[in-house]
């Protein structure tokens, strides 16, 4: 059997937090919200998810719909419904220096978005986290 190189990482305390927070891209709560894994390019695989700090607060509709589209597809048409949260992605990737040369613009987004996930979870991990 195959494993992943980097075992993924499981924090269910943090999934909890995501549960509690907006949706990134409708910006407020709603009766059911998911921390959704971004699958793209990551340590998860068929039937894996990848691990839980490349996960962000959705609505459980969108959630779905995220499966059903595909990754690149759904972000492509539901980021720009956040202009706050896109910039926040941005921004969190320059602080990452991890600013490829001649990438696609996909590619770009989707490090963003990965980039302010993995933010988001240091920061509740150094800051927030209940033992």
């Amino acid at each position: 059997m195959l494993l992943p190189k980097d075992p993924a990482l499981r924090d269910r305390k943090w999934l909890d937090e995501l549960r509690n927070r907006p949706c990134v891209i409708l910006g407020h709560g709603s009766p059911v919200r998911v921390g959704a894994h971004v699958r793209w390019r990551g340590n998860g695989g068929v039937a894996l998810k990848p691990s839980d700090d490349r996960a962000v607060p959705l609505d459980s509709g969108l959630h779905v719909r995220q499966h059903n589209m595909g990754e690149v597809d759904f972000w492509r048409e539901h980021l720009p419904q956040n202009p706050a949260f896109k910039r926040a992605c941005w921004a969190a990737l320059q602080r990452t220096g991890n600013l490829p040369k001649d990438a696609h613009p996909d590619e770009l987004m989707m490090l963003a978005i990965l980039a302010w996930a993995s933010q988001e979870y240091r920061i509740w991990k150094q800051h927030g986290a209940m033992p």
